[in-house]
């Protein structure tokens, strides 16, 4: 493969990562702020979001994801 499209191809999964990693952190302090079921829902959502993103490029432990977010343990997959 091409180096410059392969670079492109790393950069783009990062920046990827990178926007559902800022879109859990955002529906989680969401959550802490105003827990209901409408907002933990939302949390939930934008976790699995992440883990399948992750999931699709290999990456296949999670804990520290997890940790780093402060994800509840009853939602860990």
């Amino acid at each position: 493969m091409d180096l410059a499209i392969e670079q492109e191809l790393k950069a783009e999964r990062a920046a990827s990562l990178g926007r559902a990693g800022a879109a859990l952190e955002s529906a989680l302090a969401a959550w802490r702020a105003a827990p209901s079921p409408t907002t933990q829902k939302e949390a939930q959502k934008r976790l699995w979001y992440l883990v399948v993103q992750r999931e699709a490029i290999g990456l296949r432990r999670h804990r520290d994801v997890y940790e780093l977010y402060g994800v509840p343990k009853t939602w860990w997959y």
